[in-house]
């Protein structure tokens, strides 16, 4: 059985959607637990609605508000799936996501998680764009994981809960701990569908998003990289993404220390993104 958790907090505009994406997979054996973060919209009688109508979806309301880690860490001490995963009450999956995703971890026992890539779109659900799953030997440089993903309950209980001080970043931090300790995979079919939306959390946290993300790649650097043109690689990745810090072209330096080669690309590319 898949155990998939639905926080959620005033999100009442495309839980609905959200929700019957899950019903509407072509893999039937699941679980849907939702977490209520305290909403003040119609959220909880639209959850309420279909855990009335369906036993394999249950509603539970926080308290208080615990925001979306300690949301999560709620929903899956309530999980009693072998597969766990999480979506968002303002995206969907596609009708085989669960199938596809669970058939890669059925066939290979050493894999502990799994994860697609998704289509964009917005706010009217008309796609955009699409993103591709990144190679997982990518995940210390960035979250490559994204936002459709399953992995095994015996690798959560092995690294434990998602770090509630992380709250923007707990994912990334989560897919950094789950790959010190077992096989990822990325699977290239677009599965899912990622909204893009002026309420949504990474639109008005990006500036915490990126500091905190930047944060764990620190935290996680001596563990993944292990030679000098991969330290120069996630410099440069460093000096990319660090668009709030004035002295990030400094990362050059660090890049150049570790790898002249990898300076020389980073600078012909800032040539060109530059003049042509």
């Amino acid at each position: 059985m898949i155990s998939i958790i639905l926080p959620v907090y005033n999100g009442a505009d495309y839980l609905e959607k959200s929700i019957q994406s899950v019903l509407n997979q072509t893999y039937d054996d699941f679980e849907l637990i939702i977490i209520d973060d305290c909403s003040t919209d119609a959220s909880s009688e639209i959850a309420q609605k279909y855990a009335a109508q369906d036993k394999r979806i249950t509603y539970h309301r926080n308290d208080v508000n615990l925001k979306l880690p300690a949301s999560l860490n709620k929903g899956f001490s309530l999980a009693q799936g072998e597969y766990l995963t999480w979506t968002s009450c303002d995206n969907e999956y596609k009708e085989n996501a669960l199938e596809v995703m669970a058939h890669e971890l059925d066939q290979d026992p050493d894999l502990g998680l799994v994860y697609t890539s998704m289509d964009i779109m917005d706010e009217h659900g008309l796609t955009i764009s699409s993103l591709d799953a990144g190679d997982p030997s990518d995940l210390i440089f960035r979250n490559v994981v994204g936002a459709c993903f399953l992995y095994r309950a015996n690798i959560a209980q092995r690294i434990g809960e998602y770090d509630v001080s992380l709250f923007l970043c707990e994912d990334y931090e989560y897919w950094l701990r789950i790959a010190g300790v077992s096989k990822i995979k990325n699977v290239p079919d677009n599965l899912y569908l990622y909204r893009r939306h002026s309420k949504s959390l990474s639109a008005q946290r990006e500036r915490d998003i990126i500091e905190k993300g930047i944060a764990v790649q620190r935290q996680y650097y001596p563990k993944f990289v292990k030679s000098h043109e991969q330290a120069a690689i996630f410099y440069a990745h460093l000096r990319a993404r660090d668009i709030y810090n004035p002295l990030r072209q400094f990362y050059l330096l660090m890049v150049l220390w570790y790898s002249p080669k990898v300076f020389l690309s980073e600078v012909f590319g800032l040539i060109k993104r530059r003049f042509v």
